[in-house]
């Protein structure tokens, strides 16, 4: 609401294009405009007005468009609009109850000679003003939450058979029972045993009841107003009378030994759970090869599913050959990418196999793994690579030792990459640490790598886990 000083972008004299800022103003105030008189679409018997949008009182927004009504000539004409829905009828008789009234329009022969304005709220705005109230019977009123904004109903509670109904008349009603209503005539036992109330078949004057037997292994005791007691006989309680020839009985055991590593645990009564212990250390997550949708150069590269891990080869290849599958979304730092492998590499050549981390940008791959050198060592390190065919350095190497880690990891905290090992999986060294963006300025990618230069090269990866 502008005041004395106002808050409005004000007209003034000698500014140019005023009818931008008019047009501005009235955009603004055009909330207030739904269903006011529109002048260039009245004429004669036609009435125009504006359309708009405004929300009822069961929430629902409302878009009107611009129209017309046609007026009957010589009279008094009633526009209303729905409360619900905001569309505009016309009457000659006068506002209808539960509509919101408009304009009141007296006609002429030919056209409107005068017209009052009745567009003083919106129906969103008042919350809904009563039109009117009816009862819908002759009893006590109960309010009827079927009414609309415009039209409270209300329900009738009358009295019945053994009900009285009293009106306090202080906003209070006091249902009551009178004389012998609900009396049980019939009651009927269905059984020998204890009895139980039956609520489905019984009815308001005849009561049906169910009964419980005891059985072998089970006893049913009555103890009157405090309930039926169900307990185990002897018989159920025995030990079991058949046992498989050959088997041991352990009572109440919760964990049993066996020989070449298995362990037999009790989670629960009843229940026996058969672990292997893993000759690797920390047991195994294969991976499947489904996490690896996104491949880099792979034209000749296979991967294969088995039971126990994931199969990647790469036949040779004259030179320097980074084959890779990725998984479709880089883990949130802070992560870590464990990985149990076993590899073919020959002393005559520079392949290799690991984790490979790569910017999706650059094209740029680091090759984190066990790597053969054609000097005749093995290194336990890190490789950088241009391209997937383009050598470009260590990042990190070190000679392995004559029997090479089973377990390589590599972590990203968001600011450096660390690469460790380790012999089952548990136990970590630390190799080395660099900036993570050292070599790649974005890294995005991470996956599974084989490098087939110069023979064809196979790894079998047992274990793999990208998370927290």
């Amino acid at each position: 609401m502008a005041n004395s000083t106002s808050n409005l972008d004000l007209i003034a004299t000698a500014q140019a294009f005023k009818e931008m800022l008019a047009n501005m103003l009235f955009d603004a105030a055009s909330p207030s405009m739904i269903w006011g008189r529109r002048a260039s679409t009245t004429n004669g018997l036609t009435w125009g007005y504006f359309g708009g949008t405004f929300v009822n009182n069961a929430g629902t927004a409302n878009t009107i468009a611009n129209g017309t009504v046609t007026l009957t000539a010589s009279t008094t004409n009633y526009l209303m609009a729905n409360p619900s829905t905001g569309a505009v009828t016309s009457n000659t008789t006068g506002f209808t109850a539960g509509l919101v009234p408009l304009y009141s329009i007296v006609t002429g022969t030919t056209g409107v000679t005068s017209y009052l304005d009745y567009r003083s709220y919106q129906p969103s705005i008042t919350g809904g003003q009563l039109q009117s109230v009816a009862n819908e019977g002759t009893g006590v009123g109960i309010y009827d939450t079927g009414s609309t904004g415009g039209a409270v109903k209300l329900k009738s509670l009358v009295a019945g058979t053994g009900i009285s109904v009293v009106d306090n008349g202080n906003g209070t009603i006091t249902i009551g029972a009178s004389g012998t209503s609900g009396t049980v005539t019939g009651g009927a036992n269905e059984g020998a045993g204890v009895s139980l109330f039956d609520a489905a078949n019984s009815t308001a004057s005849t009561l049906k009841y169910k009964t419980v037997v005891a059985s072998t292994g089970v006893t049913v005791t009555d103890n009157g107003t405090s309930g039926i007691a169900l307990g185990a006989s002897a018989a159920a309680s025995a030990g079991p009378a058949v046992q498989q020839a050959g088997s041991t009985v352990v009572s109440s055991a919760t964990t049993v030994n066996f020989a070449n590593g298995f362990v037999v645990t009790q989670p629960s009564t009843g229940v026996a759970q058969v672990t292997v212990n893993s000759p690797y250390g920390t047991p195994d997550t294969p991976p499947q090869t489904s996490s690896f949708p996104n491949t880099v150069n792979f034209a000749s590269a296979t991967l294969t599913q088995q039971s126990w891990g994931a199969q990647l080869s790469e036949t040779s290849q004259g030179s320097e050959y980074v084959a890779a599958a990725y998984m479709s979304a880089y883990p949130s730092t802070p992560f870590q990418c464990v990985v149990r492998l076993k590899v073919m590499p020959l002393l005559t050549n520079f392949n290799g196999a690991g984790i490979a981390i790569r910017d999706s940008g650059t094209g740029k791959v680091m090759c984190f793994g066990l790597h053969s050198q054609g000097t005749g060592a093995g290194y336990v390190g890190v490789k950088n690579y241009n391209s997937p065919t383009s050598y470009s350095g260590w990042q990190y190497n070190a000679l392995t030792v004559i029997i090479p880690p089973n377990w390589i990891r590599v972590r990203d905290n968001g600011t450096t990459m660390y690469w460790d090992i380790s012999p089952d999986g548990v136990l970590w060294t630390n190799l080395a640490s660099f900036s993570r963006t050292a070599f790649l300025a974005n890294p995005n990618q991470i996956g599974l790598f084989v490098n087939a230069n110069g023979i064809a090269t196979a790894a079998c990866f047992f274990s793999f886990y990208a998370g927290v």
